[in-house]
């Protein structure tokens, strides 16, 4: 009987760990969504199926009616701003919806086209729907628009808290031309250099623009850096979206430890069957060698707490669950 209550206690004990350390992480992913939700509704052009996000087919002439349906589940009344903006490509080589970087564009733009309202009010267990205009151009077009209207609760500015940080819904909005023959794909290169990507880490940030009016989704992306006697001291694989008429700048990760000196960078894309090669010469000079070994060991610093601390919840997962069975079997 001692010996079971000893399982037993050792059982709840171990649970009890396993439990103090996986709080914090579901904590860290939890958000407060319960206090409003938004959707979209759809104009009578919408495409067929697409039941998520925006997608409309370019009409030369014809007027467009879009909205959106935000529903406040809290016990006060709340204000919302909406506003639209163009998708980019990020850092990460994914699509950001939220960006509010200005819109560079040769054309149309979608933050002129589609416009809502910039602040609503929602009374307090309601929903409200707002909704906006536009009119197509009568000029056809065989290019792709993409964009996101993004919504939020609106805070007040607290001056011994600061701004309260709320949760945020982007919906994408795709317009598509109605010529299905789109243009030729160019994508352009700018400058490739050493650059501090954050705070204490370093990478070679290359500049890429998306001249047309695509969307490339899964350009593959393959660079080599090769140090003056041609030996291949660095590599990446990767997979970007880039969306139209965007300009941004990928990091290439630097992994391996880099003296100064000339190095050679080559840099391959590949989109179906379009291909894009650049290569240039870079100089690494003893400052910046210095701050990437400096970089390198701070991220292996970093990494070792967040190694450790899994691999104690793993043992203390796999112990866990065979003092359960035991239990079981007594």
């Amino acid at each position: 009987m001692v010996k079971i209550m000893n399982k037993k206690k050792w059982c709840s004990l171990l649970l009890g760990t396993i439990m103090l350390f996986a709080v914090p992480l579901l904590a860290h992913g939890e958000t407060k969504s319960d206090n409003y939700s938004v959707s979209p509704i759809f104009s009578e052009n919408q495409t067929t199926n697409v039941t998520s996000f925006y997608d409309i087919k370019w009409s030369p002439g014809k007027t467009e009616k879009v909205g959106v349906r935000i529903t406040n589940n809290s016990d006060e009344d709340r204000e919302y701003t909406l506003t639209t903006n163009k998708a980019q490509t990020n850092k990460n080589g994914i699509i950001d919806y939220s960006s509010t970087q200005k819109e560079e564009t040769k054309g149309h733009r979608i933050t002129e086209m589609v416009r809502f309202p910039p602040v609503v009010k929602v009374l307090a267990h309601t929903s409200q729907d707002i909704y906006t205009e536009f009119t197509f151009p009568q000029a056809d077009f065989n290019g792709i628009l993409m964009g996101g209207i993004h919504i939020s609760e609106k805070k007040q500015q607290n001056s011994s808290q600061g701004v309260t940080n709320v949760i945020a819904y982007n919906i994408p909005l795709v317009i598509r031309g109605n010529i299905e023959q789109r243009p030729d794909a160019k994508i352009k290169f700018g400058t490739i250099s050493f650059e501090k990507e954050t705070v204490n880490h370093y990478a070679l940030a290359m500049k890429l623009t998306n001249v047309e009016t695509n969307f490339l989704k899964n350009v593959s992306v393959k660079v080599k850096i090769k140090n003056e006697k041609e030996k291949v001291v660095d590599e990446q694989e990767s997979t970007v979206d880039i969306t139209p008429e965007t300009t941004f700048s990928y990091p290439i990760h630097l992994k391996s430890a880099y003296k100064s000196g000339k190095y050679h960078v080559e840099i391959a894309l590949k989109h179906d069957k379009q291909v894009w090669k650049k290569s240039k010469t870079i100089v690494l000079s003893n400052d910046q060698a210095k701050q990437l070994k400096q970089s390198s060991k701070s991220k292996k610093i970093a990494g070792f707490p967040v190694i450790m601390g899994l691999l104690l919840f793993f043992v203390l997962f796999v112990i866990g669950f065979i003092l359960l069975k035991i239990k079981k079997k007594k």
